[in-house]
């Protein structure tokens, strides 16, 4: 072998120079586990990141030095709340863990150095991965930016977003629009593209003032602001300072392998402007970094070996998804609330438009009152109010008293909807189940819209019916902490790498190598060979496969086609990037 260099999959830093020499399988199987298991001598603290498409939310986990991780328990785990700015009405909801997945740019680039939101340096950017969706023009040629406003105030992101709805300005210049759902930029599928052509007019207008260059720097910023408050909670409990961080960031299932390293590109940058413990400095990578996958509305089906603690021992039906979740509930609500209010121009004065008022009902009324608490079997239900200041009264169009009336069947028409598709989701993984003779005996309902009663009495309806059709006997389980479930969840799957279930890998991940010619009979088939400038010897390129697309691994896999190869190129090589979501 004349040399070998590392694929893009991997992280290459040819100044951290170390050499590997032969070694047996024996020898590897022994010493790495070793090494990668030693118990530190200082604490550990586990962190896990849900990034959703609505909220996010954190949870943690402190380890001590002389305490075995994976016989840590759910009771240990807690969940980052006190969001700055927070807007939950119920202070016992468990909304208040959650903070949501929003952010609001000024148009004035120079606004990074006021919010410390510095992610380039120089002329390298780590947001050089492709730039903004095809949707977005490369050039501000035939855009008039004067048409996006003189706003400059500060970066906003979370609950001071919501804040910033409330006020008729946001609505009323072109360029003020929050940025949501840009978790869907990270997935190219048709499903998504509606969503990504709406966000694309604020995306141009921020591209074309320079503010931001790439999608994931948008994940970036926001992420920096959530692992600054993290932070800043985790010092205040006295959980920081003297701990060592292991990461773990939840993706959905539906994603591809290219989202998922982009989503690692972004906390990366993110831990280092919040300056949070557990980046390699020298490497500028996360030393220690798991990847789960689940969120917006995914499925998955695992066999149980053990229920305390829970230990999921293989993924039996391929993970399914859908864009059905609660934000496309709020989408439902405002096209209908505009529907209503359109012919009432007479509303708009000044800065105040319907797109305002809709705005306004949507966050303040809609989103923290009625959607977490509507029940669609509750035929007793009267009509819901909402306010609307100087509406003028219209029985037939429901306008009374200042407040437009949402009657029951209009209400119940948005919700069902999606309601239908989530349980359509659940119904093909008990089918799919099925189809592999497996028995589905319980359907855990975890997320921030499990709270909702009409989600929950949807979902037992249909087990109720699939019970009957499968001759099975189907349980519904709903606990507590439903909206931190899943990055409490990763926690756990953190602590026990071992005790996870087996995998199917996505991608196949190789190291190319050049090879001299004809040392190996596979050779033979490849018909384009190069020579050596230098000595003339031929050879040709290939790729060493350490991983297989779809080959099943066991839950802690490690690469000892790396480790026990010689290396004559002298390189570092980072794992942890290079390998799919649950195989580190």
């Amino acid at each position: 072998m004349r040399k070998r260099k590392a694929d893009q999959a991997f992280r290459v830093k040819e100044d951290d120079v170390f050499r590997l020499g032969k070694a047996s399988s024996e020898d590897i199987s022994e010493a790495i586990p070793n090494e990668m298991h030693h118990a530190p001598r200082s604490g550990r603290l586990i962190i896990s990141v849900d990034f959703g498409m609505t909220f996010s939310a954190v949870s943690c986990v402190a380890i001590n030095p002389d305490e075995a991780a994976e016989e840590i328990g759910l009771d240990r785990i807690r969940s980052i709340d006190n969001w700055p700015g927070a807007r939950n009405i119920d202070g016992g909801s468990h909304m208040k863990q959650q903070v949501p997945s929003e952010v609001m740019y000024p148009l004035d680039p120079k606004f990074r150095d006021a919010a410390d939101l510095q992610t380039r340096d120089g002329d390298s950017s780590p947001f050089d991965i492709g730039g903004l969706p095809d949707i977005i023009p490369d050039s501000d040629e035939d855009i008039d930016v004067t048409l996006f406003g003189t706003d400059v105030s500060s970066f906003k992101w979370g609950y001071s977003v919501h804040e910033a709805w409330s006020k008729p300005s946001t609505h009323f210049k072109r360029a003020n629009k929050a940025l949501g759902r840009f978790k869907l930029l990270f997935d190219d599928r048709p499903t998504t593209e509606t969503v990504r052509r709406e966000l694309a007019s604020t995306l141009i207008s921020l591209k074309v003032r320079k503010v931001l260059r790439s999608h994931v720097e948008i994940v970036a910023d926001y992420l920096t602001c959530l692992l600054r408050h993290v932070k800043s909670e985790l010092q205040r409990q006295g959980l920081y300072n003297g701990y060592q961080v292991g990461m773990v960031l939840c993706v959905p299932a539906i994603w591809s392998q290219k989202a998922c390293r982009d989503m690692q590109v972004a906390l990366t940058a993110a831990m280092r402007m919040a300056d949070f413990k557990g980046l390699d400095l020298e490497t500028d990578a996360i030393e220690d970094l798991s990847i789960v996958r689940g969120g917006t509305v995914d499925v998955n089906t695992y066999t149980v070996s053990r229920t305390t603690p829970l230990r999921l021992t293989k993924e039996i039906a391929q993970p399914g998804g859908d864009l059905c979740g609660s934000s496309y509930l709020n989408e439902a609500f405002r096209d209908l609330l505009r529907e209503k209010l359109k012919d009432e121009r007479y509303l708009e004065q000044g800065q105040v438009t319907l797109d305002g008022i809709v705005g306004n009902i949507l966050i303040s009324e809609f989103e923290y009152k009625t959607k977490r608490h509507y029940d669609i079997y509750d035929r007793q239900r009267l009509p819901e109010s909402f306010y609307c200041g100087g509406l003028q009264d219209n029985c037939e169009k429901g306008f009374l008293g200042g407040c437009v009336y949402i009657r029951f069947g209009e209400m119940k028409a948005i919700f069902h909807k999606r309601l239908q598709r989530i349980a359509g989701l659940m119904e093909q993984q008990i089918v799919g189940a099925a189809s592999e003779d497996m028995r589905v005996d319980k359907v855990v309902l975890i997320g921030g819209f499990a709270g909702s009663p009409s989600l929950q009495k949807e979902l037992a309806r249909r087990l109720k019916e699939l019970s009957t059709q499968f001759a099975l006997d189907i349980e519904l389980i709903v606990r507590g902490n439903r909206a931190t479930a899943v990055a409490s969840g990763a926690v756990l799957r953190a602590l026990n790498k071992e005790g996870g279930p087996r995998r199917f890998p996505r991608s196949s991940y190789g190291i190319q190598r050049k090879e001299e010619h004809g040392t190996s009979l596979e050779h033979a088939i490849i018909e384009k060979k190069r020579y050596d400038n230098v000595d003339g010897i031929a050879w040709v390129e290939t790729i060493d496969w350490v991983l297989k697309k779809g080959r099943e691994i066991p839950p802690v896999w490690i690469c000892y086609a790396i480790y026990g190869g010689e290396i004559a190129k002298k390189c570092k090589i980072n794992i942890t990037a290079a390998f799919s979501p649950g195989v580190k």
